[in-house]
């Protein structure tokens, strides 16, 4: 049967210069365009519009690319999440009560997040529903990750030994004694204009303590994954960009940022690790990445050339997407 959506769709000719949204900067944003200025474009402006069934394909494609996530990303996405929803639930009391009751409604979060992914993965809703939780890896079918059982066991396995020992740490008695009156959001995204456009990032949980703002958050390492330093650095990175917000919205306070680590070899608590020239790190970045739009605010695909490390290809969320702009440039259909 022929495809007459694809080919009106097609019938436009060449691929036209993209016309950009308001310019806005992110850690994920800087990380990506470092990575690939290619895969950089199709995240940030080939995706426009993607949501639409009507879009043009390479839009739509590059709509669903987007939400593909990697295995580590969720795992930290998750925990991260888990941990602000049984705050939000953990009922008043003494300490050792609401510590009870948070161990509890984290416990009750992870499983419910584990669950929804598998059924997820199951029944395939996520080609259909681009904003239901799906894995890359699994996508792409790369080794263990390709069988959902599998893939839910790894995930049961390395959140329970999270849980094991968060429980353990001194964060879940720091949270026992904070109100729910000394929550200050529970936005997952969060912005602070800078220097003319907004800053986005995912600051966990954020509440006052002792007279300071503060913020609990969590990332998981896989091993063979991100390296240590890098990890690291990033983390200081986005405790950099939290205390920018606390320095924009609750100017005068001291700030203070409580990381939990969790990988496979080694687990620990962080406080207050920060990037020093955060600043320098967005100005210089923020510059390239307005530099490659033109005067009429339109991006160009041919100025965001792939990565010259080809194997990265392999495991990156956008490589379809890719294949599609590349031949689309070349005046083929796609």
């Amino acid at each position: 049967m022929r495809d007459f959506e694809r080919e009106v769709s097609n019938a436009a000719g060449p691929l036209p210069p993209i016309r950009t949204e308001e310019f806005s900067w992110s850690l994920a944003r800087y990380y990506l365009f470092r990575f690939c200025r290619r895969a950089y474009f199709i995240r940030y402006y080939l995706a426009q519009g993607g949501w639409d069934a009507y879009s043009h394909t390479l839009a739509r494609e590059a709509y669903f690319s987007k939400y593909l996530m990697p295995f580590d990303t969720w795992l930290s996405r998750t925990l991260r999440d888990s941990i602000r929803e049984a705050f939000a639930k953990m009922s008043a009391g003494s300490p050792g009560h609401k510590r009870r009751g948070f161990g509890f409604y984290l416990l009750r979060q992870i499983g419910k997040a584990t669950a929804d992914l598998q059924l997820s993965l199951k029944n395939r809703e996520y080609l259909y529903d681009a904003k239901r939780p799906a894995i890359l890896e699994y996508h792409l079918g790369i080794g263990d990750f390709a069988d959902v059982d599998k893939l839910t066991e790894m995930a049961v396995s390395i959140l329970g030994d999270a849980y094991a020992m968060l429980s353990r740490s001194d964060i879940i008695a720091d949270l026992a004694n904070i109100s729910f009156v000394d929550l200050r959001t529970d936005d997952v995204f969060i912005s602070v204009d800078y220097k003319g456009f907004p800053i986005w990032l995912v600051p966990g949980l954020i509440y006052f303590h002792e007279g300071a703002a503060s913020a609990i958050n969590a990332e998981v390492r896989l091993t063979g994954g991100e390296n240590t330093s890098d990890f690291f650095a990033r983390i200081g990175r986005l405790n950099s960009l939290f205390a920018l917000y606390c320095a924009n919205r609750y100017p005068g306070f001291p700030v203070s940022i409580t990381t939990f680590t969790f990988s496979q070899e080694l687990s620990s608590v962080v406080y207050n690790l920060f990037e020093p020239d955060i600043e320098s790190l967005i100005d210089k970045s923020s510059g390239e990445m307005l530099a490659l739009i033109d005067k009429d605010g339109l991006a160009h695909p041919e100025d965001f050339p792939p990565c010259e490390n080809r194997d990265a290809c392999r495991t990156c969320r956008y490589q379809s997407a890719c294949r599609l702009l590349e031949s689309a440039m070349q005046g083929k259909q796609v």
